[in-house]
């Protein structure tokens, strides 16, 4: 692996510095009342470099969606060798965690950015909702290639129910201002979903290698 260049890292660090310290102050503050040139004097830079690592200020929630990208695709890596159950529990509640980490009012306020359809319109990167539901139906198909799930699992349905139900739960995070612990919620009610889900296409002559 080639080894970064101290500019090349510099420029990594500010990037991140620019993206922390946006989503504190839309948490703090809220979007609206959060300009360019308070961002650049919260991270003591020029308007010039804040401009050579994003093209605006919405271009702040596109990073975002990209960085929980990763971290799910990190997280299904992790737990490659577990049983679909598993799998998709930690996914799920994985990235319901990473909602709560950016803080409520950065979630209210992407999740409003990418419904708007304003993301499709001006980004080429795919929001984490259209990506999970394709890491979703993956982790699905392969458990029934392995003879996992019957050959009969109806993948496109179970990949809606869970997505429906993992974005309404945001959503109504979002309806109640953030009142209550996300993650607390997700782990009691996400097992309770993909039990269902799964259980009625187990097969039982499924032997784990």
């Amino acid at each position: 692996m080639q080894k970064l260049t101290k500019r090349k890292q510099q420029a990594l660090e500010t990037r991140k510095k620019i993206l922390d310290t946006s989503i504190d102050l839309v948490n703090e503050y809220g979007y609206d009342n959060v300009s360019v040139d308070r961002i650049c004097g919260a991270c003591n830079i020029s308007k010039g470099a804040f401009y050579h690592h994003f093209r605006s200020k919405i271009d702040i929630l596109s990073e975002s969606e990209a960085h929980i990208n990763e971290v799910l695709k990190q997280t299904l890596a992790e737990c490659h060798d577990m049983r679909i159950e598993q799998r998709l529990l930690i996914f799920s509640n994985s990235l319901i965690d990473v909602a709560e980490k950016t803080g409520f009012e950065f979630t209210r306020q992407r999740s409003k950015y990418v419904i708007s359809g304003e993301y499709i319109d001006d980004y080429t990167q795919t929001s984490y909702a259209i990506y999970s539901r394709k890491l979703i139906s993956d982790l699905i198909n392969e458990s029934v290639i392995n003879g996992e799930l019957l050959k009969n699992t109806p993948v496109d349905l179970l990949t809606d129910t869970l997505m429906i139900f993992l974005s309404g739960l945001i959503t109504d995070w979002c309806t109640f201002n953030g009142s209550y612990s996300i993650s607390e919620k997700s782990w009691k009610l996400t097992p309770l979903l993909i039990r269902g889900l799964i259980l009625p296409y187990k097969n039982s002559e499924y032997k784990e290698r």
